[in-house]
């Protein structure tokens, strides 16, 4: 017994799922699938708003994910379309699901980049010190453009969240939460991992935040092992686990019972069938201390 597509949009959603699907097992990369992708948006005769945007968010990804030092003048395109893609994202005849779906994605997009480009700078910084011919105006290029895309990020969710909670669904909140607290928590790795000033460790709003991103982190975590997608719950709940190595060494107390959550862990592990995680904070801390420089992305 054989079922029949019963519109061009069934079609066009069977072509995306395969090429997504073969993107993910790896039979092709980054730069074939977007190409497949332009290609086969290029040629569609029916086209939707929503489906312009999800080719367009996705292609994003994946360029931002080729991003490396040899290819940094991508980065402003990169930035630019951030803010394009959020005019169309506003303006789109989208249901509310959709809209806080595609912002966030967009947001989510714009945090990866935002981690990318800092990672690549502090190498370069970083080697610049430890070559004691640093390049000041470029330090301050940095920091400013630094501080221009953490505000970008911020700025979205303390709106989205909200909407998401009370008139999308539980599942959105969770993957605003995870989003959020994930993109901070890399950029705060970022900072240990290539020291090239103090970290403000003990700063009363960072002793803040730790605090709050667990709770965040918590929240989310719970949200998505009620609603079995495992992948996400591990993913929150190791988050949580980063964040709480940073509460230890920054004294600051917990209401977390650690065993549990990694049990809970330990569970999921075995659920995916994917390989144990270790912890990276731990040795990034211990390597911070030394004030030892990881000069490779």
């Amino acid at each position: 017994m054989s079922s029949k597509l019963t519109s061009a949009e069934d079609r066009e959603y069977v072509e995306w799922a395969k090429m997504f699907l073969d993107h993910s097992l790896g039979k092709t990369s980054v730069q074939e699938f977007n190409e497949k992708v332009k290609n086969w948006w290029d040629h569609l005769p029916f086209k939707n708003e929503s489906g312009r945007l999800k080719v367009e968010l996705s292609i994003a990804r994946n360029e931002i994910e080729m991003l490396g030092p040899a290819n940094m003048i991508g980065f402003f395109d990169l930035a630019n379309r951030y803010y394009l893609l959020n005019d169309q994202i506003r303006t789109a005849q989208l249901d509310g699901s959709a809209r806080i779906q595609y912002y966030l994605e967009n947001v989510t997009n714009h945090g990866l980049l935002a981690t990318k480009f800092d990672s690549i700078f502090r190498v370069v910084i970083g080697n610049q010190k430890m070559e004691g011919n640093v390049d000041n105006n470029l330090v301050q290029e940095y920091f400013s453009l630094r501080q221009r895309l953490v505000s970008d990020v911020d700025h979205v969710f303390p709106w989205i969240k909200p909407i998401a909670r009370n008139f999308v669904h539980k599942v959105m909140l969770a993957k605003c939460l995870e989003s959020q607290v994930s993109f901070h928590l890399h950029m705060d790795v970022n900072a240990i991992k290539y020291p090239i000033t103090e970290f403000d460790f003990y700063s009363e709003s960072y002793r803040q935040k730790v605090k709050l991103h667990v709770d965040f982190g918590l929240e989310a975590f719970q949200i998505f092992w009620e609603h079995q997608i495992y992948k996400n719950a591990l993913n929150t709940l190791l988050i949580v686990l980063e964040l709480n190595e940073l509460a230890k060494y920054i004294n600051v107390e917990l209401d977390l019972d650690v065993v549990a959550l990694m049990e809970k862990a330990d569970w999921l592990v075995n659920r995916l069938e994917v390989e144990p995680k270790k912890l990276c904070v731990p040795g990034f801390l211990e390597l911070y201390n030394k004030r030892v420089y990881v000069a490779k992305l």
